[in-house]
């Protein structure tokens, strides 16, 4: 008989289906590290170029990497806000394995995914309006 507590099904919540909780919550941690050091590379490089400017004869216009060091803290904002939000998705998927009541969420699913092709949309026409 599998090791975990019995629900009303009769079914267990098994040491696998706490591995594949905690398997989850690290790819959303690896993700959420990403992202914010992408925002750091992202916004430090938009410094660089600002101070390379300032240094030489050329001039791209006023605030040309300004949008550039917004993106850079807008994603490391966002990589601690997934942070924060896999912690909470874990601890819940965590309690209800123990209760026996795990049900999947499609919505944390369509929630990411829009705002994945929200950003991803705003982005493309961020580097073709340059």
């Amino acid at each position: 008989m599998p090791e975990g507590r019995q629900n009303e099904g009769g079914t267990h919540a098994s040491a696998r289906d706490h591995l594949a909780n905690e398997r989850t919550f690290l790819a959303w941690l690896r993700t959420a590290v990403a992202l914010i050091s992408l925002g750091i590379a992202i916004n430090r490089f938009s410094l660089y170029l600002s101070r390379l400017e300032e240094t030489t004869a050329k001039r791209l216009g006023e605030g040309s990497f300004v949008d550039a060091e917004r993106l850079g803290l807008g994603l490391i904002l966002f990589g601690m806000l997934g942070l924060v939000l896999s912690a909470f998705r874990y601890k819940r998927t965590y309690d209800s394995l123990e209760r026996g009541t795990y049900k999947p969420d499609p919505v944390i699913i369509w929630v990411t995914t829009g705002a994945v092709l929200i950003l991803g949309g705003l982005t493309t026409a961020w580097l073709f309006q340059r």
